[in-house]
């Protein structure tokens, strides 16, 4: 007897082995994509551990020790994650998780947890983010291997999900988006 166990994230499914977060300990990687563990010690190089090769690249990314192991610190500005195009060869459904311990700052400004796109534009990608300490998931003008994507300059697909409950800054929380389809998301 006893609780099944709570799976690892900082990962991406091409669909989900958990029902709210939970699984069977043997299907927590069935159609794991990529999973970073950020447990390197040194270098700016963030290894996969699913297997996959889909290693990502640190930009102004710091290492943090905690109570429950070793953590990325960004600095809600300029540092970020660069993990190629990860999505493009992926279909439906789709999950982007991870866990998250922000600090509280501006409640008008996003706070990108797991994003896809360009730092520099909002044109294109898909983005797990906090905005004014609530969860939020959204595809914008994304294409993956199902088509979904953008027609032209001035029109978009966007699908969003906000998140019902705040995440509270100063606590180890687990966010998760999920894509079903091109205009089904949720948080």
């Amino acid at each position: 007897m006893g609780t099944k166990p709570l799976c690892s994230f900082e990962r991406v499914w091409e669909s989900s082995p958990c029902v709210d977060g939970v699984c069977d300990q043997d299907r927590c990687t069935d159609g794991l994509e990529a999973w970073w563990r950020f447990d390197e010690t040194a270098g700016a190089t963030f290894l996969d551990s699913s297997g996959n090769n889909d290693s990502c690249t640190g930009v102004d990314a710091n290492r943090s020790d905690h109570a429950s192991g070793r953590a990325l610190d960004l600095n809600g500005t300029s540092s970020y994650l660069h993990c190629g195009e990860l999505l493009g060869a992926l279909d439906y459904p789709i999950t982007l998780s991870a866990w998250v311990n922000w600090r509280q700052g501006s409640e008008d400004h996003s706070y990108t947890i797991v994003g896809t796109d360009e730092p520099s534009s909002l044109m294109s990608g898909a983005r797990l983010y906090l905005y004014g300490g609530v969860g939020e998931f959204a595809l914008i003008g994304v294409q993956l291997g199902n088509g979904l994507g953008y027609e032209d300059a001035n029109r978009r697909t966007f699908t969003q999900e906000d998140g019902v409950y705040p995440v509270q800054a100063g606590v180890w929380t687990h966010i998760a988006g999920v894509v079903h389809s091109d205009s089904v998301a949720e948080l």
